[in-house]
């Protein structure tokens, strides 16, 4: 190499450094958008919508969230997987991403591989829920109790986390279910509180004003949590079924050949959202409670949930039209 292509080589490698280091100083100069793959007003919208404001103010710049729903967030996660990856687009991880490869196949239009983790937020847990005057006081009373034919069972959607602790608990009591799926809202619980329902799996936050009224009961939370409202509530494990324990979690993600330097500024100021204890209270608020931790323990956590679905979903033979 000629001394004039030397120096030609070295200003090139110093123009490249000054344009990512560029990249990262201007970042982020508009609006970001966050996809979220479940309706407006359902638990993991009203969470993305309250980590957006506070992850807004460590970026400077407003993030609203935007609504893809449909197929039990593939259309979310398909809109990401294939958005410019310029550090401007964000969608809301959740047991969906480690699920949905197993249940739906071959008839999903991304790849996990299509999208990098950047941060875990929080995990909340599932509520197993039946009408306050139901007889039965514990789990293992629910599932030892006679009855003629299955137990009608309420989820909110199929591939949802409602869905899968139901796959759990029917798989770890062995009881017969017919499920009935709904999309939300108040119908499932006016449905178990008349009685037309038997049995809900339902997230935990969506259930905390019919608690307080006295209109439900909890048998049992899928997993422990630091939530004031489930104090005292057994978890499935407790209850005798450690094979139903889960946790719905909520991460943040982004199209995978978002620029690193961009994708550290990122963690960083969700991580330092994580770690302020005023947004850790608001989401203690919404029965979250907080996580954290770096990409690759995300990744890492994302490859154990995924090896475990593909197990039960291959097990429990289910499906989704």
């Amino acid at each position: 190499m000629s001394r004039q292509q030397s120096a030609a080589l070295r200003c090139c490698l110093l123009l490249c450094g000054a344009l990512v280091s560029g990249t990262a100083q201007a970042w982020p100069d508009r609006p970001l958008r966050f996809i979220v793959g479940f309706g407006a007003g359902g638990t993991s919208d009203i969470i993305a919508r309250r980590f957006a404001q506070d992850l807004s103010m460590q970026l400077g710049q407003p993030i609203p969230v935007e609504n893809r729903t449909g197929a039990g967030g593939n259309v979310a996660f398909e809109a990401a997987a294939h958005a410019e990856p310029d550090g401007n687009t964000m969608v809301l991880g959740s047991p969906a991403f480690t699920v949905n490869p197993a249940l739906y196949g071959d008839r999903i239009r991304w790849r996990q591989e299509d999208l990098a983790p950047v941060i875990l937020i929080g995990f909340t847990p599932i509520a197993v829920i039946v009408r306050a005057e139901h007889p039965a006081q514990t789990l293992r009373a629910l599932v030892e109790a006679p009855r003629q034919g299955p137990l009608l069972a309420g989820i909110s959607g199929s591939g949802t986390s409602s869905h899968l602790a139901n796959i759990l608990l029917r798989q770890a009591t062995r009881m017969a279910m017919e499920n009935v799926s709904y999309t939300g809202g108040a119908a499932p619980f006016l449905d178990l509180m008349a009685g037309r329902l038997e049995l809900m799996t339902f997230p935990a936050p969506e259930t905390v004003s019919y608690l307080e009224a006295g209109r439900i009961r909890i048998l049992a939370l899928t997993e422990r949590t630091g939530a004031t409202a489930f104090r005292g509530i057994p978890t499935v494990a407790e209850a005798g079924y450690p094979e139903a324990a889960m946790a719905t979690w909520y991460g943040l993600m982004v199209p995978r050949r978002t620029p690193p330097e961009i994708t550290v500024a990122l963690h960083r100021a969700a991580a330092a959202v994580l770690a302020d204890p005023a947004a850790r209270a608001r989401l203690a608020e919404l029965s979250v409670d907080p996580a954290g931790g770096s990409p690759e323990e995300f990744a890492d956590f994302i490859r154990r949930e995924t090896t475990r679905w593909q197990r039960v979903i291959a097990e429990t033979n289910t499906r989704v039209e």
